[in-house]
């Protein structure tokens, strides 16, 4: 939790919990032995950060189901230089050379100090995807879609 606090700001809304069975298994759809500690941050008072710690071995096989898939969160920062600066300081690690800048957007991919990844970016989430429809017009949903 420190290091999304001291990097991001961020407010712990809950703190760490301890859900252990039989509840856990069902909850996170684990084997019968699942434990795990959760706690909840908010950030800017919008975003609700929920960091899981599994204990023992009863770890869900989905948690390891990954393959190739990036899932994440993305934090709308305004200086991402400076946030890199203090996540590298807190123990975090970028996971490319340098922030990089695409449609006037700056952002970064950063590992946590437990491997988890997130990406700082400039803009809000909205301006991301207002930024990506712009240079992939044929990403819209069709309007007849649920998503639209």
């Amino acid at each position: 939790m420190s290091f999304y606090r001291e990097v991001l700001d961020a407010a712990v809304v809950v703190q760490p919990i301890t859900m252990g069975p039989p509840g856990a298994a069902g909850f996170m759809n684990g084997p019968p032995d699942t434990e795990f500690r959760v706690a909840m941050l908010t950030v800017d008072g919008g975003v609700i950060l929920e960091l899981f710690q599994f204990m023992g071995d009863g770890v869900p096989d989905w948690v390891f189901a990954h393959k190739g898939l990036l899932p994440h969160a993305g934090f709308t920062v305004s200086d991402v230089p400076e946030v890199l600066r203090r996540a590298e300081a807190a123990g975090g690690t970028r996971q490319w050379p340098e922030p990089v800048t695409i449609g006037g957007a700056e952002m970064i991919y950063v590992a946590d100090p437990f491997g988890n990844t997130f990406e700082l970016m400039d803009v809000p989430g909205t301006g991301l995807v207002a930024l990506l429809l712009d240079l992939y017009p044929e990403a819209a949903p069709a309007q007849d879609s649920p998503a639209a």
